[in-house]
């Protein structure tokens, strides 16, 4: 092989090295820029022209990455649970059922996770169209499910030695953790977390009568 094809080879495969570097960076730059307009103008009210334009790629670019808006939004969605999951298990969200404590670990896991209002509005906003189109509701439950489940198992063995049905408790808890963030979107400081130790406590103490 001569100098100049070995050096073009060299080349070719360097390139061909960074391309993976490249898309990553590439997406990357374009969900935190999607990310913050969604945030500050909302999701219908943002273009994927305009989140093209100020992440510094063509449109083109986020087509190949995520499809359309739709799975670009899907795609934060997904890190953000992924996110809100870690929160909760820092606080050991998997072995809550031997914490000698487990009503303040998840009173402590939702200080540190409070969802700001203004991604409430977004989501809530995106839902409400998911609502209306039965192939994009099914994206959005294949996205949260192996979530919920995850939330659910640990909350289910919170409660197993209960004598209500652990699964039954575990869904109300759950559903009170949603219910406390929406309510922080419309009330935002007056939210009082704190009441998801006082249920937990509620729950663990709770006799047949």
């Amino acid at each position: 092989m001569s100098s100049r094809n070995k050096v073009m080879a060299t080349r070719a495969k360097a390139s061909r090295k960074q391309r993976p570097k490249k898309a990553a960076s590439t997406s990357e730059q374009i969900l935190q820029t999607a990310e913050r307009l969604f945030i500050e103008k909302g999701y219908r009210a943002t273009s994927v022209h305009e989140i093209a334009a100020e992440s510094g790629f063509t449109t083109g670019a986020l087509y190949w990455n995520f499809g359309n808006k739709e799975g670009l939004f899907l795609e934060i969605l997904e890190r953000r649970l992924a996110r809100t999951l870690e929160t909760f298990r820092s606080v050991g969200l998997e072995t809550l059922a031997e914490s000698p404590d487990s009503a303040a670990a998840l009173g402590a896991a939702m200080k540190l996770e409070t969802q700001e209002p203004a991604w409430v509005s977004v989501f809530l906003e995106f839902l409400s169209s998911a609502l209306r189109n039965r192939k994009l509701r099914e994206r959005v439950t294949a996205i949260c499910e192996p979530f919920d489940v995850k939330y659910r198992d640990a909350f289910t063995k919170l409660f197993e030695k209960s004598p209500y049905p652990a699964d039954r408790l575990a869904g109300a808890l759950y559903a009170l953790l949603h219910g406390l963030w929406i309510c922080a979107f419309v009330y935002e400081d007056k939210t009082d977390f704190t009441v998801v130790s006082d249920v937990v406590d509620i729950f663990l103490a709770a006799k047949p009568e």
